[in-house]
C-alpha cells in the first residue's frame, strides 16, 4: 500500500454518477484520482489545499467552491475550482481540456473565461505529478 493509499484512500465510495454531475469525464485521470482518494490534500510544492470532491456538505469541497465562484463570477460549467483560495487565486480544472490553471482574481479570471489564460499544467496528471512529488 502506498503512502497516498494509506493517508488518503477513499473509505466510502462516491455516489454513482456524482463525478458526472460535476462534469468530470468518466475514465479521465481526474475521475480516477477523485474516485480513489479523499481529501483535503496538502503539498510540499505549494500552499494551495486541494479540495475533496466527495462531500458537498463540507464547507471546503470542489462542489461548494465551484458553485460559489460561479455565482460570483459567472464561470461556465466546464471549470471546477479544485483548491482553496490563496492570495486571491484558486486552482481550476478544465473538464473539457483536462488542463489545470492557477487563476487570480485580478484579471486572470477574465483571461480564463475568454480562453486566453495559459494552462499551468497541460493535463490533470501533470498537475498531480507536481502536487504530489515522489519521495526522493
Amino acid at each position: 500500500m502506498s503512502q497516498m493509499d494509506a493517508c488518503y484512500g477513499r473509505a466510502k465510495p462516491l455516489p454513482p454518477g456524482y463525478l458526472d454531475t460535476l462534469g468530470i469525464p468518466s475514465g479521465s485521470s481526474a475521475a480516477q484520482f477523485y474516485s480513489e482518494y479523499s481529501g483535503p490534500f496538502c503539498s510540499r510544492n505549494t500552499a494551495f489545499m486541494l479540495l475533496d470532491v466527495g462531500d458537498p456538505a463540507l464547507d471546503e469541497s470542489v462542489e461548494r467552491a465551484t458553485l460559489s465562484i460561479r455565482a460570483m463570477f459567472g464561470w461556465p460549467a466546464r471549470y471546477l475550482v479544485i483548491s482553496d483560495v490563496l492570495a486571491h487565486s484558486v486552482l481550476v480544472y478544465d473538464t473539457t481540456s483536462d488542463s489545470v490553471f492557477d487563476v487570480d482574481f485580478e484579471g486572470g479570471d477574465l483571461l480564463l473565461v475568454s480562453g486566453n489564460l495559459p494552462a499551468s499544467f497541460a493535463t490533470f496528471n501533470d498537475f498531480l505529478a507536481w502536487y504530489f512529488p515522489s519521495e526522493s
